[in-house]
């Protein structure tokens, strides 16, 4: 089994959070609109909540092409310059 990066770990633990899922490290093909609880503003409280723990930014863009949990942990990766 794949070791999880402490990140990954805190970003689940953040989606599972707001949106009231449990989610897994296996889960990494899950698209986000199939969460129960996903919404515009479930979205728009994750985004918000990632932007601020990671001091990061995602443009509107983005927000609307991040369409897996892979996609996230990789354009949150990306941000940071390191793996997830």
């Amino acid at each position: 089994m794949e070791e999880i990066s402490e990140r990954r770990k805190e970003v689940i633990e953040i989606i599972k959070d707001i949106m009231s899922f449990d989610v897994t490290n296996e889960d990494t093909d899950l698209e986000l609109i199939k969460m129960e609880s996903w919404d515009s503003f479930n979205s728009l409280m994750l985004i918000a909540r990632l932007q601020e723990k990671y001091n990061i930014e995602f443009t509107a863009l983005e927000v609307e092409t991040i369409i897996t949990l892979n996609e996230l942990y990789k354009s949150i990766g990306e941000k940071l310059n390191e793996t997830i």
